[in-house]
């Protein structure tokens, strides 16, 4: 017990405050008082081990985090190597089995859920990686393993939008929500509850007394990397940096131009339907208010805001990212030093500063004088995550949504 006592002190609690509406209080979704849910995600697989603590007076439970651990790379590389699939998951399940005492084992509930890289996936190979999953939750045996599923985008903005507010405030009936916004490894979300008086339907949920319509979008092929292969030219690299297509031009301006325009004619043909028509369909702006900013946008932020700079933040990308853009690759390297590791996120660092200061100002119709952005990976010293969001929502009482690619659709 002692060793569990010091790892919940490393990973983190969160208390609510307030009577669920739904489900058990101070009970996991399966009566065990722990719950694992395995976030598949494009880049690695990661497993949470949560521990829901007793309701007192009615109030929400407290919620730790025991444990989390990485596996690399994603599910959805494994397209034709199931074994492989099954060890990676089966290392995250033996480290559940460090933290969950046996006793508990057959009664805590198990979730595999995939995301965005097995969003983009077609159907067929799809189903044979979450197939051969399935067959290995049914020899292991371990845990109360619950069929794996692909969560719909929006579900996913959904409880990261939970998370964000469960650890802010906990859900008080009485305080302002925060918005939330993600950029995941082969998506982006964006997450706010709906001022009363828009007609917009979103997702409905009754927490503690009050009746919230959340909007949740998910955009694929909209993250760093799909956006990058897309949409970048030489003037979204820094200077100098050797590219597939010539040499880095470092100029933040001219690439969130170029970025735009090229998003823009992926649309021509498609009638908005693409998710990549986030810059070509009107939308009306985001709710003025807080949002914050998770993942992708908080790393970046961490990095460009290293010198302490409390600005903004997107005044923050578009300030520093346009300083990193036009430096050399050269004294980038010398600054930072030869480790490919960090390398091979600095050389995306340009592009990303561009990209984000586009994706919120002009997608979203962000503006400084009417949101407030907060980049965060914690919130009072618990790591944000949608997992968390997910644990809450099974004890509010309501079940995941999985992804259905609709005949047509372009993902």
């Amino acid at each position: 017990m002692g060793a569990v006592v010091v790892v919940i002190l490393l990973m983190g609690c969160a208390t609510g405050h307030g009577p669920p509406t739904g489900g058990i209080p101070g009970e996991s979704p399966g009566g065990s008082p722990y719950v694992l849910v395995i976030d598949a995600g494009s880049t690695g697989s990661r497993i949470y081990v949560y521990h829901v603590g007793p309701a007192r007076d009615d109030l929400l439970p407290s919620i730790c985090l025991l444990e989390t651990s990485k596996v690399e790379p994603g599910i959805s590389q494994f397209k034709t190597d199931s074994f492989m699939s099954r060890k990676k998951i089966g290392q995250l399940v033996e480290k559940a089995k460090n933290i969950v005492p046996s006793s508990s084992r057959s009664s805590t509930p198990c979730f595999l859920i995939a995301t965005a890289g097995m969003r983009i996936m077609g159907s067929e190979e799809r189903q044979r990686i979450l197939e051969g999953i399935n067959g290995f939750f049914r020899l292991e045996g371990s845990f109360d393993y619950q069929q794996p599923i692909v969560l719909s985008g929006a579900y996913e903005g959904l409880y990261a939008w939970l998370a964000v507010n469960y650890l802010n405030n906990g859900l008080e009936p009485d305080q302002a929500r925060e918005g939330m916004l993600e950029m995941g490894g082969a998506s982006t979300q964006i997450a706010f509850a709906l001022p009363a008086e828009t007609k917009e339907a979103g997702i409905a949920r009754h927490i503690l007394g009050r009746s919230y319509r959340i909007a949740s979008k998910s955009y694929l092929h909209m993250e760093t990397n799909q956006a990058r292969y897309t949409t970048a030219t030489q003037y979204c690299y820094p200077v100098g940096l050797p590219t597939s297509g010539g040499v880095g031009a470092g100029d933040f301006q001219r690439c969130a131009a170029l970025v735009r325009e090229r998003f823009d004619t992926v649309c021509d043909n498609a009638y908005g339907h693409d998710p990549r028509c986030l810059f070509a369909v009107h939308r009306d702006p985001a709710p003025k208010g807080d949002y914050y900013a998770l993942s992708g946008l908080y790393h970046l932020y961490r990095f460009l805001s290293a010198n302490h700079d409390e600005d903004a933040f997107l005044r923050i990308l578009r300030r520093k990212g346009a300083e990193f853009c036009g430096q050399s690759w050269a004294d980038i390297s010398e600054q930072h030093g030869t480790d490919e590791a960090v390398l091979r996120y600095l050389k995306t660092y340009c592009f990303a500063s561009a990209y984000y200061w586009l994706l919120l100002s002009q997608g979203y119709g962000m503006n400084e004088s009417i949101h407030s952005i907060n980049a965060v990976d914690r919130i009072n010293g618990m790591e944000v995550n949608w997992t968390l969001g997910f644990v809450i929502d099974r004890i509010l009482g309501h079940a995941p949504q999985s992804f259905v690619c609709l005949s047509g659709e372009r993902k």
